[in-house]
């Protein structure tokens, strides 16, 4: 698959199982770490900061886990190419142009490019206020992401107005009275 992997061993305490989706795992490089790993034993989510691993299959202890991984950079290389050579053919509101901006954006956010991120989720607000329904919670977490990001960059009359469109759909969506929108008025005042 092209994919690089790191190697990990898994460790344990005599034999007393770990409670599920906790384990320790202790790093060493196996060789140069480069090896392909087109079947990675887990797959890595992020929370936050916080990296949470879940093994594909069942595991035990000292079973090596491949982790496959892009480079991030190269990730935002392959979309900015991806948006180069189907923009020539496709109109921005394409879904597979709508499709590599998000992911663009995403790159730009864990990069800490907000900048970045503003401009590709600009462009990817404007066709999903058209495809999506007036109340789509997808419309809503593109304003909720944009607002958040303009408030970091100190343009705070564009994250206002931003904040109070998700908040506008996510009252009609989830109802008045939901903790996600008491959450969201705080951040708007």
């Amino acid at each position: 698959m092209g994919g690089r992997s790191g190697g990990y061993q898994i460790a344990g305490r005599g034999g007393r199982r770990q409670k599920e989706g906790r384990m320790k795992i202790n790093y060493r490089p196996k060789d140069d770490g480069k090896k392909a790993a087109c079947l990675p034993s887990v797959i890595v989510t992020f929370k936050g900061t916080a990296a949470e691993v879940r093994a594909v299959a069942p595991m035990k202890r000292g079973d090596e886990v491949l982790i496959s991984y892009i480079d991030i950079l190269e990730l935002l290389e392959m979309c900015v190419l991806s948006l180069d050579e189907m923009g020539s053919v496709f109109d921005e509101a394409n879904v597979y142009m709508l499709h590599m901006m998000y992911q663009a954006m995403g790159v730009c956010l864990y990069l800490g490019d907000w900048a970045g991120a503003i401009r590709y989720g600009e462009k990817v607000l404007k066709p999903y206020s058209v495809l999506y329904p007036p109340y789509s919670l997808n419309v809503s977490s593109m304003y909720l992401k944009l607002g958040r990001l303009y408030m970091g960059l100190e343009k705070r009359s564009q994250g206002l107005s931003a904040l109070k469109k998700a908040l506008a759909i996510m009252e009609v969506a989830h109802g008045k009275d939901h903790h996600y929108l008491a959450e969201l008025r705080k951040e708007i005042k």
